[in-house]
């Protein structure tokens, strides 16, 4: 009897190439996912920008309210808006007031980044005649700078401040930070950090609508 060796037979390497849609419509897919993790990105870094800005500005709330106390003088944190450039500008500077009312630059500041933006009215938050808004450059800008204007909020040793006496009603002071972008979109804002300013002593709150 005669034995048959069957033998295995060899397997054929089958090599399948891509198609130009198959290409087409991967590369499309791999575009649109690159292009959603640069927006989620680019949203992050504004939100981690305002916050910064936000704990910041609380910072130097805290700072001022400590040196009143600190030098049994009252101190007045002046917000400032300018435009620099053609971009819109703000910053808080401390000034140590004296017995005769003269104002000191203290040296200590804080100047937001020209992407991050104030956009609240401040008339609408400081209505009071004692907190109207003045003509008056930074003391740590030339003259490169125009339409400069400062509101000068008083803190006193004892932690009264000039926004107590102009909130009578004791209702909070709302400044609102954004970037520069969300300004220039149409349409309400999306991406922006509220500061709630307590009258009676200037504590800042920082809140993130979510």
């Amino acid at each position: 009897m005669e034995l048959v060796t069957q033998q295995p037979q060899k397997q054929r390497n089958i090599h399948h190439a891509f198609s130009l849609i198959e290409l087409m419509v991967t590369m499309s897919i791999a575009a649109i996912l690159i292009g959603l993790t640069a927006m989620s990105l680019t949203g992050g870094n504004a939100s981690l920008q305002l916050l910064g800005a936000a704990d910041a500005t609380s910072a130097i709330f805290a700072q001022t309210r400590q040196l009143s106390a600190s030098t049994n003088h009252t101190h007045e944190l002046r917000l400032y808006r300018w435009e620099e450039n053609a971009e819109n500008r703000f910053g808080f500077f401390i000034h140590r007031v004296d017995s005769d009312g003269t104002a000191t630059f203290t040296g200590e500041s804080y100047i937001a980044d020209s992407s991050t933006q104030l956009s609240t009215d401040l008339s609408s938050v400081f209505s009071d005649d004692a907190l109207i808004e003045q003509p008056g450059n930074p003391p740590t800008k030339g003259s490169a700078i125009s339409k400069a204007r400062f509101v000068r909020i008083e803190i006193h040793p004892s932690g009264m401040t000039n926004l107590n006496a102009a909130r009578a009603d004791g209702e909070a002071c709302y400044l609102s930070l954004t970037t520069r972008s969300e300004i220039e979109r149409s349409g309400a804002l999306h991406n922006f950090v509220m500061l709630v300013i307590d009258p009676s002593n200037a504590s800042v709150k920082v809140l993130r609508p979510s």
